[in-house]
């Protein structure tokens, strides 16, 4: 969690348009003394496209819990608001999201995984779900490619109206 953990108010752009985004441009680590900010691993910064259907549920954590400093973190720690969560207090509240919802089995990666095999699903190319999930080679976005399998007959059927529909 350490690119959600450093994501800040600044991260989020554009939530009163058409087209909102999210700039991924640090990760918060715990482990340097003391904890900071740090560029993401092989310097994956990116900026991404938000879902409309999830702005006014951000816009509603901004206004509860998020300080109006453009550095403040998105996550904030119960102890200092100047720093984000500490990723085991991310982890607890994390389990007791997913145990309320039902679905105990789900880990922290599990929703980012969710999230680039949609992608994949709805259409993304592999170009695009490496952008978006920072991967810097192939085989890392691939792992998110798993749906698509089986799709064969889909996409010749595809292919076969195409061709009729050409002559």
């Amino acid at each position: 969690p350490a690119e959600t953990l450093g994501l800040q108010r600044r991260d989020l752009h554009g939530l009163d348009t058409e087209r909102p985004t999210l700039t991924v441009a640090r990760q918060w680590v715990q482990k340097t003394r003391p904890p900071s900010y740090q560029a993401p691993k092989y310097d994956s910064v990116r900026t991404v496209a938000i879902p409309a259907f999830l702005v006014p549920q951000i816009k509603e954590h901004l206004a509860t819990y998020v300080a109006p400093d453009p550095q403040a973190p998105l996550f904030v720690s119960a102890t200092d608001p100047q720093k984000p969560i500490g990723s085991t207090a991310y982890r607890n509240q994390w389990v007791r999201a997913i145990e309320a919802a039902g679905t105990p089995s789900y880990v922290q990666h599990s929703l980012r995984h969710l999230g680039l095999t949609l992608l994949a699903v709805v259409g993304a190319t592999q170009a695009e779900v490496m952008q978006m999930g920072g991967h810097q080679n192939a085989e890392a976005a691939a792992r998110y490619q798993h749906a698509l399998r089986g799709r064969d007959y889909q996409l010749v059927d595809a292919l076969g109206k195409e061709w009729e529909g050409s002559k």
